[in-house]
């Protein structure tokens, strides 16, 4: 069973397309675990704070609690023992956000929040049995074909062609992980991102406003890299680590073609980082997860089914 990781930061509870794809990874079979940051001071998420019910049975974790935590463990053989930068560089930001808040001025608003995400990203993936995914990213109709690779490969994927320092090829933070029992590849992620990331770490910490986050996607895409045939690009390799053939395609929107174990309901070209391409709108959103509800539950039932009809119900457009 493939363990799903998100991260949710803010005051807010979960959105119609967040739930959407909860429930979606819940239908076929996999948990879900939600990685959570409350702006207010003292306060934590929980399932219902974030709009989930007792039985969606989705973990809730505090990061503010969970990187505390983590900084007691010195087993060699645990990845936590090789991210101590990555927790102090996190606890930073988390206790200036409850001491002074977000900055106002809209952009570095924006990078505050980016750059916590975009770390949280590394951190837990590098940390935690699963796969961590950005909350507009569900399964596609070959999930399972990919589900045994998961479990002896890190995996993460190629989404488009405008990731900084790369043209297309280059892996993603979108996507980070592995379901390996033991913390093998784990450990190796954690100390090949860790070397790079701890010689910015005091920059960092001053630089909490600026647009820190591309790095952060850099040092993924290296580390990954560097992973060599311990990594599965799912995007641009079948299952088995051959190039990806057009058995895989996923339908997304607009006819807007990838292929692999995911779907993402936001176009290729529509990445926050940079300026350009064409944005992705909520009646392109909902559309696709009707074609989702219409076309690939119809195996399924039971209540997760009628929520994720609630959810998309929900979603404006």
């Amino acid at each position: 069973m493939t363990t799903i990781n998100y991260i949710w930061l803010g005051e807010r509870s979960l959105g119609a397309l967040e739930l959407f794809n909860i429930y979606t990874w819940k239908l076929v079979g996999c948990d879900v675990a939600i990685y959570a940051f409350h702006w207010t001071n003292g306060r934590a998420h929980d399932a219902r704070s974030l709009g989930l019910a007792p039985d969606d049975d989705v973990a809730v974790h505090d990061m503010h609690a969970l990187v505390a935590d983590d900084d007691s463990v010195q087993d060699e053989n645990d990845p936590r023992r090789y991210c101590p930068e990555m927790r102090e560089v996190l606890s930073s930001w988390y206790n200036r956000v409850w001491s002074a808040g977000l900055d106002g001025d809209e952009d570095k608003r924006r990078d505050q929040i980016f750059n916590m995400v975009d770390l949280t990203k590394s951190y837990i993936g590098a940390t935690r049995l699963g796969i961590v995914l950005d909350f507009k990213v569900g399964p596609s109709p070959h999930f399972k074909a990919y589900e045994d690779a998961f479990s002896k490969k890190f995996i993460s994927y190629t989404r488009g062609s405008l990731m900084v320092g790369g043209s297309g090829g280059a892996p993603e933070n979108q996507c980070i992980g592995t379901m390996q029992a033991e913390n093998t590849i784990r450990c190796d992620y954690a100390k090949l991102f860790s070397a790079k990331f701890k010689l910015g770490v005091e920059d960092f910490k001053k630089g909490f406003n600026q647009k820190k986050y591309d790095l952060f996607t850099t040092y993924h895409a290296r580390s990954f890299t560097q992973l060599k045939k311990a990594a599965l690009n799912v995007t641009l390799s079948g299952p088995d680590g051959t190039p990806i053939s057009a058995m895989y395609s996923v339908d997304e929107i607009d006819d807007e073609k990838s292929r692999g174990p995911f779907r993402v309901f936001k176009r290729a070209g529509d990445q926050t980082n940079q300026s350009g391409g064409v944005k992705t709108t909520p009646s392109e959103v909902k559309a696709l997860a009707r074609q989702v509800l219409d076309h690939e539950t119809v195996d399924y039932e039971g209540a997760y089914l009628g929520k994720l009809s609630q959810a998309w119900a929900a979603m404006p457009g």
